[in-house]
């Protein structure tokens, strides 16, 4: 084997793989994804996930761009609820 190519004696290659159960795709039915938002924390959202640094909320107030582009964008792909 060439250097940097050799397995480490930590990694058992003695262990069968096991068959998985299926490999169909799974879809699951979400009677209305607007209903998903309400489980959604937005400040861990855009500060977290979406990398805004500082107090969003206060960011918003004062018309920061970053903040009110962050904003707008996720208001553009959030699902509308849906009317009865």
């Amino acid at each position: 084997m060439d250097a940097g190519t050799e397995r480490s004696p930590k990694v058992r290659s003695d262990v069968p793989i096991p068959r998985v159960s299926y490999l169909d795709r799974k879809v699951r039915d979400v009677p209305d994804l607007a209903d998903v938002w309400s489980y959604i924390n937005p400040m861990m959202l855009y500060c977290r996930h979406l990398g805004f640094r500082g107090n969003f909320e206060k960011a918003l107030v004062d018309r920061n761009p970053q903040a009110l582009e962050l904003y707008n964008g996720v208001e553009e792909v959030k699902p509308k609820p849906r009317s009865s």
